[in-house]
């Protein structure tokens, strides 16, 4: 669920750090924490800490929060068609 602060906030992915933001557009354009892991060529849990991290600063509890929050707020490199009547 998304918290309010996180919807109040103009910019809630400016909390991101690089990595961070780079691991966020992993996770909404689909790719598993695995996935992400053998791109980056760290382990799962080196991953899955960030990931946890994002979900923390942006106040999500999920993937598909997180994909509606990208949405929202326009992250660059969504792939074409993704809106929020798509994620809804």
């Amino acid at each position: 669920m998304l918290a309010g602060a996180a919807l109040e906030d103009e910019a809630p992915l400016s909390r991101l750090t690089p990595r961070e933001f780079d691991v966020l557009r992993m996770v909404v354009t689909g790719e598993s924490i695995e996935q992400i892991a053998s791109r980056l060529h760290l382990s799962r849990q080196t991953v899955s800490n960030p990931v946890s991290s994002i979900r923390q600063k942006l106040g999500v509890v999920n993937d598909f929060n997180l994909l509606r929050l990208a949405v929202r707020y326009d992250l660059p490199d969504l792939p074409a068609g993704y809106s929020l009547r798509t994620v809804q």
